[in-house]
């Protein structure tokens, strides 16, 4: 905040009004969901949400109500810092919750660690190209390389390349380079909710694939343990177990 001109002061009084408010939606979030919600669920989702726009809420209209005495439109400042934390609660924080440990560890593994950080190296190159060429139509690349690392690093490369991306974007626009700075916005809010809607796009996209390359890879999981359970039941058994297809072939005699 005092970056962008505001007093120390009134800095303060912004940044204690976020910090509410992430205090509030995760009291909210731990009354009616747990300790270690899972944003994969629908119900649970529908509650997260709920719980971030009214904390959202609330914190935007004490910024405003401050804000309005520097002779900053009401209703602009609530309705901006709303949309503004409500995107960044929505997008950032499941984002930041699927960076567990196993998934880290999944992501970084000797032999996919090189391949994972070079794709989202070449995410950030993307955005990168698109902040410095912006009269290019290059966006579409970066859903492209989403969806890639979503793909090959599921939960943990979405939340990884969400986060780069969000980083690499607001880089840009305080270098003054970003897609916003060519076409002249000069609202730094304005800026922030542009970024923070294409995460959201990028999160839509990314998590979906994420969540359904986790899930198979659970599944071959555990269906090898089972396989595996029985073959060592089949094997060990004193029994002699028989498998006979439609055919009555024999497919299978235990030893």
């Amino acid at each position: 905040d005092m970056l962008s001109g505001d007093t120390p002061l009134a800095a303060t009084i912004l940044s204690f009004c976020n910090s509410v408010e992430i205090t509030a939606c995760a009291a909210m979030v731990y009354r009616f969901i747990g300790a270690k919600p899972d944003l994969s669920r629908p119900r649970q989702l529908a509650i997260y949400a709920g719980a971030v726009v009214l904390a959202s809420a609330a914190a935007a209209s004490v910024a405003a109500t401050w804000l309005a005495h520097g002779h900053h439109p009401f209703l602009r400042s609530l309705v901006e810092w709303t949309l503004a934390d409500t995107l960044g609660l929505m997008v950032v924080v499941p984002a930041l919750m699927a960076l567990d440990r196993p998934g880290l560890q999944f992501f970084l593994t000797p032999d996919k660690r090189l391949r994972n950080l070079g794709m989202v190296a070449v995410l950030v190159t993307m955005i990168a190209l698109v902040g410095l060429q912006p009269h290019h139509q290059f966006t579409y690349l970066i859903f492209a390389a989403l969806m890639v690392i979503a793909y090959k690093g599921e939960t943990t490369g979405a939340a990884v390349g969400l986060l780069a991306t969000g980083g690499a974007f607001m880089t840009l626009t305080a270098l003054g380079v970003g897609p916003g700075a060519a076409k002249g916005h000069g609202d730094p809010m304005q800026e922030a909710i542009l970024v923070q809607l294409f995460m959201l796009a990028g999160a839509v996209i990314a998590f979906p694939i994420a969540g359904a390359m986790t899930r198979r890879r659970e599944l071959q999981a555990a269906l090898a343990v089972t396989a595996r359970d029985f073959q060592m039941l089949a094997e060990n058994s004193t029994d002699v177990i028989v498998r006979i297809d439609t055919d009555l072939t024999v497919v299978y005699v235990s030893p």
